[in-house]
């Protein structure tokens, strides 16, 4: 176990979800999220198209932004740049903190569950890690009954 200056590694940290965002790893230049240059910026948005936590990414930042000018929005987050993020905001249809309604319709299951994880895929929304791992545990349950 290695140590570190936030607490031990058998410790989830509050803001874990950014460990496993894509623009961190190591093989992705951070720099695309906030470039001026169009094919940079397009590369970020293609890798935030298949992150796994692009939604809790949205949310945070539309959170930190808040009522923010579409001049106080800048780069790649949750797929969106400032303006698409601005017209979010203005629309009303920006998810709250704690909110049910993703993209204007209400969410029919929590997120964690396989109904969830359904209709993620039924939408064609990205698919966050906590339904990944409730489809998973369902699909194990579901073979192991048509093995008996």
């Amino acid at each position: 176990m290695t140590a570190s200056h936030y607490a031990p590694d058998t410790l989830e940290r509050a803001g874990s979800w950014q460990d496993r965002s894509f623009c961190t790893r190591p093989e992705v230049d951070g720099r695309w999220w906030h470039s001026d240059m169009p094919d940079e910026l397009e590369m970020a948005r293609q890798w935030c198209r298949h992150c796994p936590v692009l939604q809790q990414c949205l949310d945070s930042t539309m959170a930190a932004e808040g009522n923010a000018p579409v001049r106080g929005r800048f780069g790649i987050f949750g797929g969106l740049n400032g303006k698409e993020r601005y017209a979010l905001y203005a629309s009303g249809t920006a998810p709250q903190r704690g909110s049910r309604n993703v993209g204007g319709r209400p969410r029919s299951a929590p997120c964690g569950s396989e109904s969830a994880y359904q209709c993620h895929l039924k939408h064609g929304e990205p698919i966050d890690e906590e339904c990944r791992q409730a489809h998973n545990t369902h699909a194990a349950k579901y073979r192991a009954r048509a093995r008996k």
